[in-house]
């Protein structure tokens, strides 16, 4: 099954009060979206995760989860930092040339 669809299906186990199975299926939800490098899914089930382990009391796990989601937020700022400088580099090259054609 793919990650999204192991998510979704865990949310809808822990919705339907399915506890042990919504854990079960969150939990591989999250191992396939690190074993795939996916850091936007990492962090949006290791939230929901962690929020459901702690409505479940299991405060340990939880902050697991917990802590997996601020690593992915903080990779996904990161990235989008490095996207900005890349952006702001190429607009200062193109600015650049043009000044140089100019001053030809």
């Amino acid at each position: 099954m793919e990650t999204n669809a192991r998510f979704s299906y865990g949310k809808l186990l822990a919705k339907d009060n399915e506890k042990e199975k919504a854990n079960a299926e969150l939990k591989a939800a999250y191992a396939l979206a690190k074993e795939k490098a996916l850091i936007t899914e990492q962090l949006d089930i290791s939230t929901f995760l962690s929020e459901f382990l702690i409505a479940e009391n299991k405060k340990d796990d939880a902050i697991k989860y917990l802590q997996a989601a601020l690593a992915a937020k903080d990779s996904i700022a990161a990235k989008n930092r490095e996207d900005e400088m890349v952006r702001l580099e190429v607009a200062f090259k193109d600015k650049l040339a043009e000044q140089e054609k100019k001053a030809l």
